[in-house]
Order: structure tokens, then C-alpha cells, then sequence
């Protein structure tokens, strides 16, 4: 993992909270830095906005 090749991809990732798919998308890539650390994800899913 490159963690600075993924925070470049973060930051350009347009997640503001009513843009449902880039909010998915930012949780997706620190719920793989955080598993990869040991931490168990909960993930509360969200119809209209972003889960969290």
C-alpha cells in the first residue's frame, strides 16, 4: 500500500456529503487503511448520503 498515492486519490475524490458515491468511496479506502491496523469497521449504510 502507498499510502501517499492514496491520499492523492482521496483528495480528489469530490465527497461532499450529498454525493453519496465519493463519500462510499473515501470510506472504502480508510476502511482498508484502518483494517490493515487492526481495527474492526462498522459501516452504517445511508440511502441518500454518504454511509459512515
Amino acid at each position: 500500500m502507498n499510502y501517499l498515492d492514496d491520499l492523492r486519490t482521496i483528495i480528489q475524490i469530490n465527497s461532499y456529503t450529498q454525493n453519496k458515491s465519493g463519500v462510499d468511496k473515501v470510506g472504502e479506502i480508510f476502511d482498508i487503511w484502518f483494517r490493515e491496523l487492526g481495527f474492526n469497521i462498522e459501516i452504517y449504510q445511508r440511502e441518500l448520503i454518504g454511509s459512515h
